[in-house]
Protein backbone atom coordinates (compact mmCIF):
# COMPACT_ATOMS: atom_id res chain seq x y z
CA UNK A 1 0.00 0.00 0.00
CA UNK A 2 1.32 3.47 -0.77
CA UNK A 3 0.95 6.53 1.32
CA UNK A 4 2.40 10.20 1.08
CA UNK A 5 4.17 11.43 -1.62
CA UNK A 6 4.55 7.90 -3.97
CA UNK A 7 0.82 8.07 -4.02
CA UNK A 8 0.34 11.25 -4.79
CA UNK A 9 2.93 11.09 -7.74
CA UNK A 10 1.01 7.93 -8.99
CA UNK A 11 -2.17 9.60 -9.32
CA UNK A 12 -0.30 12.42 -11.00
CA UNK A 13 0.73 10.46 -13.60
CA UNK A 14 -2.64 8.12 -13.89
CA UNK A 15 -4.52 11.46 -14.45
CA UNK A 16 -2.49 12.22 -16.90
CA UNK A 17 -3.71 9.43 -19.40
CA UNK A 18 -1.72 7.17 -17.25
CA UNK A 19 1.68 9.00 -18.59
CA UNK A 20 3.79 11.51 -17.47
CA UNK A 21 6.94 12.73 -17.07
CA UNK A 22 9.47 13.36 -14.03
CA UNK A 23 9.67 16.89 -14.26
CA UNK A 24 5.78 17.28 -14.77
CA UNK A 25 5.60 14.96 -11.72
CA UNK A 26 8.11 17.66 -9.76
CA UNK A 27 6.11 20.52 -10.63
CA UNK A 28 2.40 18.83 -9.53
CA UNK A 29 4.41 18.01 -6.22
CA UNK A 30 6.12 20.92 -5.70
CA UNK A 31 9.20 19.44 -5.47
CA UNK A 32 12.79 19.36 -7.01
CA UNK A 33 12.67 16.81 -10.47
CA UNK A 34 15.95 14.83 -8.37
CA UNK A 35 13.50 14.34 -5.43
CA UNK A 36 10.65 13.76 -7.79
CA UNK A 37 13.17 10.74 -9.72
CA UNK A 38 13.73 9.20 -6.49
CA UNK A 39 10.03 8.50 -5.99
CA UNK A 40 9.81 7.45 -9.85
CA UNK A 41 12.37 4.86 -9.33
CA UNK A 42 10.35 4.06 -6.11
CA UNK A 43 7.15 3.25 -8.18
CA UNK A 44 9.11 1.39 -10.87
CA UNK A 45 11.10 -0.55 -8.85
CA UNK A 46 7.78 -1.97 -6.95
CA UNK A 47 6.19 -2.04 -10.86
CA UNK A 48 3.90 0.79 -10.16
CA UNK A 49 4.88 2.51 -13.43
CA UNK A 50 7.20 1.38 -15.89
CA UNK A 51 10.33 4.30 -16.05
CA UNK A 52 11.88 4.91 -19.48
CA UNK A 53 15.43 6.26 -19.69
CA UNK A 54 13.95 9.26 -21.28
CA UNK A 55 11.86 10.19 -18.12
CA UNK A 56 8.70 9.31 -19.06
CA UNK A 57 6.68 7.08 -16.86
CA UNK A 58 3.57 5.16 -17.67
CA UNK A 59 1.20 3.69 -14.99
CA UNK A 60 1.66 -0.11 -15.19
CA UNK A 61 -1.58 -2.57 -14.39
CA UNK A 62 -0.74 -2.63 -11.02
CA UNK A 63 -0.18 1.25 -10.61
CA UNK A 64 -4.28 1.29 -11.81
CA UNK A 65 -4.69 -1.60 -9.38
CA UNK A 66 -3.31 0.60 -6.52
CA UNK A 67 -4.71 3.71 -7.86
CA UNK A 68 -8.19 1.85 -7.57
CA UNK A 69 -7.86 0.56 -4.11
CA UNK A 70 -6.69 4.10 -3.11
CA UNK A 71 -9.68 5.53 -3.86
CA UNK A 72 -11.88 2.84 -2.81
CA UNK A 73 -10.37 3.46 0.68
CA UNK A 74 -10.87 7.34 0.36
CA UNK A 75 -14.53 6.35 0.00
CA UNK A 76 -15.05 4.16 2.58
Amino acid sequence: MLVGSELQALRIIGDQAGKNTIWQVAAALGCSSDYARIICRSLGTADYIDLKPNGVCEITAKGRQELDRSKARAKG
